[in-house]
């Protein structure tokens, strides 16, 4: 009986010895001590001592896997003030160490320093720029306070704008950010000379390839001392006809001037900083002005149309706030005949000026030339058919075609070779029209037939 008890007990402690034994070796291997170092905004390293009989090193990070043979690893491209906990063991072929673990925190990620300087040199505006980051993408313009304000005060918002529109003008995103992208130190001139505002930002922000911001817009302002004129303007009309507008503009002194009549709709669709820029391109010695001025403008004059006339100081760039009037040509006056008085004086093989005076000068009317056997070929000898065909070659309804081609008073246009040809026979014609709501009533049709000698 006592030696079956003794066996009893021994096979038992041999179990549990063998247990032991086993729970012992499956963690024989020493676990690794981890050291963190070289902790940036978006990324770190850790190390570890070679633990002896491990054939390699397996890791568990942000719910990702791995297996190195070194002792080391780098995690990079993580997000600047986020914690993060690693997991490593040692393995071999028999046997693991237990898990290893450790936490960091990164850096909060700092944000890039331009350091922008802003000077202003007459008309030149001097930006300089020397940002923490060398290496680091981004995109500075400088822009007129009327901009910035419809902007909202928000650089951000402005660049944003400016990067929608050079999107829009490369074709695409990468295209236009290979064009303007900016690195490193900058030191800029930019002409200013095109606008009169009393102050300028300099707007910057780092850009990516898709043209997003990537980090918080900055902007410097400096206030600019243009040669400004207390100079106003009064604008008398003399005569406005269907065809010709005449005005008288009083300046309140001698201060140098530009006037500028153009289409009201033009003006309307710009901004007020697009309208400087537009004005600014249209400046010339014979609209710049002192003292008082007589205006009169009788070419491309046309009925029922809105014009804007637009007066302000300059010298090299405005000295006043632009000054508008805006004016509206009398509709033509409806008849029920329009007779003309044709001709054509030919001045060589391809050269013809050719004249139109109707029996009315404010009366609507179309005038042309065509080769004669054009006239009576293609065009049926009918000026009707003749402005149909021409219409549909821009797509165009006839209403809007007259609008744009139709004439009042008088007129008198050489035609080229684009028109006539040597030794050629050509129709000058003309027919009264009157364009109701679209609708349209011709009137009776005169011609006269003219050649041009051979070369």
């Amino acid at each position: 009986m006592k030696l079956k008890l003794f066996l009893f007990v021994a096979i038992l402690i041999a179990a549990v010895s063998c247990k032991t034994q086993d729970d012992e070796s499956v963690f024989s291997l020493s676990a690794p001590e981890l050291e963190i170092s070289d902790v940036t905004d978006s990324s770190f390293k850790v190390t570890w001592k070679a633990i002896e009989g491990a054939e390699e090193y397996q890791y568990e990070f942000d719910g990702k896997t791995g297996a190195v043979a070194e002792t080391e690893l780098t995690f990079s491209e993580l997000e600047a003030g986020a914690t993060y906990t690693l997991k490593v063991k040692a393995v071999s072929a028999e046997t693991e160490s237990e898990w290893a673990e450790s936490s960091v925190t990164l850096n909060p990620k700092e944000e890039v320093k331009f350091n922008l300087q802003v000077n202003i040199d007459g008309y030149d505006l001097y930006v300089q720029t020397s940002p923490t980051d060398k290496d680091f993408k981004y995109y500075m313009e400088p822009v007129p306070e009327s901009m910035f304000l419809e902007a909202g005060s928000d650089p951000a918002v402005l660049i944003g704008k400016m990067m929608a529109t050079y999107e829009q003008f490369y074709g695409s995103a990468s295209a236009a950010y290979n064009n303007i992208v900016m690195s490193g130190d900058k030191n800029l001139k930019y002409d200013i000379s095109k606008y009169l505002e009393k102050k300028y930002y300099v707007v910057i922000a780092g850009i990516d390839e898709n043209l997003k911001l990537t980090g918080e817009a900055e902007y410097a302002e400096v206030e600019v001392e243009f040669p400004i004129s207390d100079n106003q303007f009064e604008v008398t009309m003399i005569e406005l006809i269907q065809n010709r507008i005449v005005f008288k503009v009083t300046p309140s002194n001698a201060d140098q001037y530009a006037i500028i009549l153009q289409d009201t709709k033009t003006v309307e669709a710009l901004s007020e900083t697009q309208l400087r820029s537009f004005l600014t391109n249209l400046v010339n010695e014979k609209n710049i002005m002192s003292g008082e001025t007589m205006m009169i403008y009788d070419k491309n004059i046309v009925p029922s149309h809105d014009f804007s006339i637009l007066v302000f100081g300059w010298d090299k760039s405005f000295t006043t706030e632009i000054f508008r009037k805006d004016i509206r040509t009398p509709d033509p006056e409806e008849v029920d005949e329009l007779t003309f008085e044709l001709t054509a004086d030919v001045k060589g093989p391809t050269t013809a000026i050719c004249k139109i005076v109707p029996s009315n000068e404010k009366a609507s009317y179309f005038y042309d030339v065509a080769s004669v056997k054009d006239w009576t070929e293609k065009y049926q000898s009918d000026p009707k058919v003749y402005i149909e065909k021409m219409a549909a070659q821009n797509n165009w309804a006839v209403s809007k075609y007259l609008n744009l081609f139709g004439s009042v008073g008088t007129q008198q246009y050489t035609y080229g070779k684009s028109y006539l040809s040597p030794g050629g026979d050509f129709i000058l014609f003309a027919i009264g029209f009157q364009n109701k709501d679209g609708e349209i009533k011709y009137l009776e049709p005169q011609q006269i037939t003219f050649s041009t000698p051979a070369e």
